[in-house]
């Protein structure tokens, strides 16, 4: 009896993802090509997660004689992997939602094509084809804020033995997805934290991922030395000094994680931080509508600078000097959207992105904001 041949991916040797790294360093790709590829849970997960997407958008789009049972066979067969959890039903759907929206938003129909090879080897031979994390040191305490995927754990911890940070007294994590928790757990073992802040979502869209089931057994291993505390609205984080966050949001129960998001404003002094993590237009209106002082120098924009969130009424009450987007170089989600960065050059708000300027790092001494880091550096705000 013959063997199935089992059709699998293949990568580019100078891909569209890696462009930043061979642009800058031709000769790594070869290196890399010569190390054996051992894929790791995490990225086993993702792998499922994208084909679910790429399934479910060829029912929407590029299959029309995908029957309704041939999709569900293909799907089950899909959700019988190990590696399955539930919430990537909730995943897949946003993803299958923004491509439908964009596309039945166009003045005529256009191209969609799933999973089609693009090839460019005549410009790049064999080619073809996001991470909050913040740091807040206060004049007495030390909080950061998401630990990003957990890939980047280790730029994390190394990033905070730079800035002589031995011990982290408050980590907040704003909401549970994977490129805002993903670090979390490494950085906590590698340097001691006093004091972990969450806000609960929903039963059901509590992630079962492994990434995030390991951080909770984390969290149980390790309660004596690092205490779990609830946030809630009104409730307030002191770093000393005058130093003070105040957490705004969530206000109520959605049905979404990133609404759920914890939104808080840092006031020291006569300067303010607005920290937004994935809040989307319905958590920007319940604040709004809450009348609560939103004015900050430094606005941290929501969801990577997506076009769910910043709305022109939130953007006017926040009112900053300086708008910062965390997302990552060439994204598969085309963060940040266009309508977002488009708000922000009509409104004349300078924008940092992290993908453009690397670190960005605001000093603030009560009084005057200093920009020390990223595009425009050593430029101060009055």
């Amino acid at each position: 009896m013959g063997k199935k041949k089992t059709e699998e991916r293949t990568h580019a040797l100078l891909s569209a993802s890696s462009a930043k790294k061979w642009l800058h360093c031709t000769p790594s790709a070869r290196l890399e090509d010569a190390i054996p590829d051992k894929q790791s849970e995490f990225a086993a997960e993702g792998t499922l997660a994208h084909s679910i997407c790429e399934l479910k958008l060829a029912k929407q789009f590029t299959d029309k004689n995908m029957t309704d049972k041939a999709y569900k066979a293909r799907l089950g067969k899909l959700q019988k992997d190990p590696r399955y959890a539930k919430e990537m039903d909730g995943f897949t759907d946003a993803y299958l939602d923004y491509i439908t929206g964009i596309a039945y938003g166009l003045p005529s129909p256009p191209y969609i094509a799933a999973e089609k090879r693009v090839d460019y080897s005549p410009w790049a031979p064999e080619g073809f084809g996001t991470c909050d994390c913040i740091l807040i040191q206060g004049p007495e305490k030390t909080m950061v804020i998401d630990g990003g995927e957990a890939d980047y754990a280790e730029t994390i911890i190394g990033y905070l033995g730079d800035q002589g940070v031995t011990e982290i007294d408050y980590y907040l994590n704003t909401h549970p997805h994977a490129d805002h928790y993903g670090g979390i757990t490494r950085v906590m073992e590698a340097i001691p934290t006093h004091e972990f802040f969450h806000h609960p979502v929903p039963e059901e869209h509590t992630p079962t991922t492994r990434g995030y089931q390991k951080l909770l057994a984390y969290l149980a291993e390790h309660k004596g030395e690092t205490k779990t505390t609830v946030l809630d609205p009104g409730d307030t984080l002191d770093l000393g000094g005058g130093a003070v966050l105040t957490i705004l949001a969530p206000l109520e129960e959605y049905d979404d994680m990133n609404n759920n998001s914890l939104v808080g404003r840092l006031v020291f002094g006569e300067t303010a931080f607005l920290f937004t993590g994935d809040a989307e237009k319905k958590s920007e209106n319940a604040i709004l509508a809450s009348g609560v002082e939103l004015s900050a120098d430094v606005y941290s924009v929501p969801h990577h600078g997506s076009s769910t969130g910043m709305t022109k009424k939130f953007l006017e009450a926040v009112s900053p000097d300086y708008a910062t987007i965390s997302v990552g170089m060439n994204n598969d989600y085309g963060h940040p959207h266009r309508e977002t960065v488009e708000k922000l050059s009509e409104a004349g708000i300078p924008c940092l992105r992290t993908d453009l300027d690397g670190n960005i790092v605001f000093i603030s001494d009560g009084k005057e904001l200093a920009l020390v880091a990223g595009e425009g550096a050593q430029k101060k705000v009055a």
